[in-house]
């Protein structure tokens, strides 16, 4: 097994998230009482959001925290986060093979044969062209966004609700209704593309499957890990 270099903190619970996720899957392919051999860089999420439309200094920082990792003797660089791939270029030239999230969604999205996905991030990444076009390209799907009016609500929801464990009723009902709208829109599938999306998978009700995009990465993670 190769050593996994992962890149967390944005936000600390989606890290955690990807911590669980691995170490299953390390599990049940190796069984016994394998886990898998990791490294984490967690970063400090507030000055990130500070600075998040500044990407040459926040590539600056994930080039720091990679060369930690490296330093740390991973074999491989992954970051837990979506919205964290908007500044991932120096990473995917580094010296470390990088597993890319939007990479490992699309190959899920391909395999499953969708045409229409709906997708949901925060507004740092739905706002990026860039980084919506490397996931339609890699799909080969079209993305039904949420609404632009809806984008600081999510915002809010992820980073105040979910990344504190505290879904509000509220915000349930406003997802819910996001969805639905989604669906009715065409979506053949919901992607939770903002990896602290995953708690959502146990309390939302979908007409469509809903694509957990954490653990579509973990698993192409654990798969570069053990080749």
């Amino acid at each position: 097994m190769q050593r996994i270099g992962l890149i967390g903190g944005i936000s600390w619970a989606a890290t955690a998230d990807y911590y669980r996720y691995i170490n299953l899957d390390v599990r049940q392919r190796l069984g016994g009482h394998h886990s898998a051999d990791m490294v984490i860089r967690s970063l400090d999420l507030h000055p990130l959001l500070q600075q998040a439309n500044d990407i040459d200094a926040v590539e600056q920082v994930m080039r720091a925290a990679s060369d930690d990792l490296q330093a740390a003797s991973a074999s491989l660089i992954a970051i837990a986060s979506f919205t964290g791939h908007r500044y991932a270029g120096a990473l995917k030239n580094g010296a470390l093979p990088f597993v890319d999230l939007t990479e490992a969604i699309g190959a899920a999205v391909r395999e499953a044969g969708y045409e229409r996905i709906g997708v949901w991030a925060t507004s740092y990444a739905l706002q990026d062209s860039t980084l919506m076009s490397q996931l339609s390209s890699a799909s080969g799907a079209q993305l039904i966004s949420p609404p632009r009016e809806l984008h600081a609500e999510l915002d809010r929801i992820v980073f105040s609700e979910i990344a504190a464990g505290a879904l509000t009723t509220a915000a349930t009902q406003t997802l819910q209704r996001l969805l639905l709208q989604q669906v009715e829109q065409g979506a053949q599938a919901l992607l939770l593309a903002t990896t602290d999306f995953s708690p959502l998978l146990g309390v939302l009700e979908s007409p469509v499957p809903m694509l957990d995009g954490s653990l579509i990465h973990c698993r192409a993670i654990v798969d570069a890990a053990l080749a």
